[in-house]
């Protein structure tokens, strides 16, 4: 009934390059808040966590944070550091990460499947588009495509064959319409900036 899928990046990324969204997480003391930095190689957050504590992370590309040696808990820490507020906000430790520990990698790469439906299998979340953490949409859009998706499933199990069909057509136009609302809203806010139009990181997005 369903052709399968397979799992494609967002467009934009340069081709010959090992350039893909990746995570760099470490530790220090907590601020008052979440904060979002944006620096020349990617951008920065800050969130709280109970004990006094906050997790930083930076957002960048893979062969941009290999190139900097940023997995590292001394480069790491110094990128932190030439942070123009978040290292006022949360600063970094003194003893690198703590312990000599070296920051957690991550990838976070924006990618989607070819097909949101298949034969006795529907996508939804991260398993239908992986967004930019960016958007912080990534709970919230799990709930609404599962709520979305209960018609078809509804459909399935009536065994309603031509009604299962239709609502799962409905359902992966409804996948595309979100994927194109989301592409041109993370343009728009990867441009908006215009602050670093020839670094590597933005001028990658401002391409997509």
């Amino acid at each position: 009934m369903f052709p399968e899928a397979s799992r494609d990046p967002l467009p934009g990324a340069p081709p010959g390059t090992d350039a893909a969204d990746v995570l760099i997480v470490g530790a220090g003391p907590a601020g008052s808040a979440s904060f979002v930095e944006a620096v020349e190689i990617g951008w920065w957050y800050a969130a709280v966590l109970p004990g006094g504590r906050a997790i930083v992370t930076l957002m960048t590309d893979d062969d941009i944070a290999r190139a900097a040696g940023l997995a590292g808990a001394d480069a790491f820490r110094s990128a932190w550091a030439a942070t123009a507020r978040l290292r006022d906000l949360v600063p970094p430790p003194e003893d690198a990460l703590g312990a000599g520990a070296a920051p957690a990698v991550f990838s976070a790469a924006s990618q989607h499947v070819d097909r949101a439906v298949g034969a006795g299998w529907i996508a939804v979340g991260d398993a239908l588009i992986g967004f930019d953490p960016l958007t912080s949409s990534g709970i919230a859009g799990a709930l609404d495509d599962a709520l979305a998706a209960t018609d078809t499933i509804l459909r399935w199990f009536s065994g309603d064959g031509a009604a299962a069909r239709a609502a799962a057509i409905g359902y992966a136009r409804r996948a595309e319409d979100t994927l194109r609302r989301y592409l041109a809203e993370r343009t728009r806010h990867y441009t908006a900036g215009g602050r670093w139009p020839d670094a590597p990181f933005w001028s990658r997005r401002a391409a997509r």
